[in-house]
C-alpha cells in the first residue's frame, strides 16, 4: 500500500476498531425468533419493545458481495474510501449530478437513472450462471 493511503487506512482500521469495543463493551440479552403473528411482543428484560432489543443485538458485518453505490458529485473521496471498510467485493462508486438531497429530486432522477441502468446493464454482462437452469444472480447494493 503506498504511504499516502497507509494513514488513512490505519485511521479507518482505528476508528472501526474503537467502535467496535464501544459497541461490545456491554451485550443486551440475545433475541432468538421474531413473535408470532397471533401473539403478543416477546418481552426482553431491560427492553420495552422487542424491536428495540433486536436492533440493539445487531452487530454489523462486512457486506461479502460486491456494491454499486450513487452518490452526488459533491462527495468527497475520503467519503468514498470508508465503504471500501463495509464491502469485500468491488465497490464501484457512481457519481452523479446534484448535492446529496438534489439526486431524488425530478430535476436530477434522469442521471440517476441512467447511472443505475449503467449498473445493471454491467451487473447483467457480468454475472454468473447458476447451475439452476441457467438462470443468473446480480448483488446489487444501493
Amino acid at each position: 500500500m503506498p504511504n499516502r493511503d497507509r494513514l488513512g487506512y490505519l485511521r479507518g482500521r482505528w476508528a472501526a476498531f474503537r467502535y467496535w469495543i464501544a459497541r461490545n463493551r456491554s451485550q443486551p440479552p440475545a433475541v432468538r425468533a421474531p413473535p408470532q403473528a397471533d401473539s403478543e411482543s416477546p418481552q426482553v428484560p431491560g427492553f420495552a419493545d422487542y424491536y428495540v432489543a433486536v436492533a440493539s443485538a445487531y452487530r454489523p458485518r462486512r457486506y461479502p458481495g460486491s456494491a454499486d453505490f450513487f452518490v452526488s458529485d459533491s462527495t468527497g473521496p475520503r467519503w468514498e474510501s470508508s465503504w471500501r471498510y463495509v464491502v469485500r467485493g468491488v465497490v464501484s462508486i457512481h457519481r452523479v449530478p446534484g448535492v446529496h438531497f438534489q439526486i431524488l429530486s425530478p430535476d436530477y432522477a434522469p442521471a440517476l437513472a441512467n447511472a443505475l441502468r449503467t449498473a445493471l446493464q454491467h451487473a447483467r454482462e457480468n454475472a454468473r450462471p447458476t447451475a439452476e437452469a441457467g438462470h443468473t444472480h446480480a448483488c446489487l447494493v444501493s
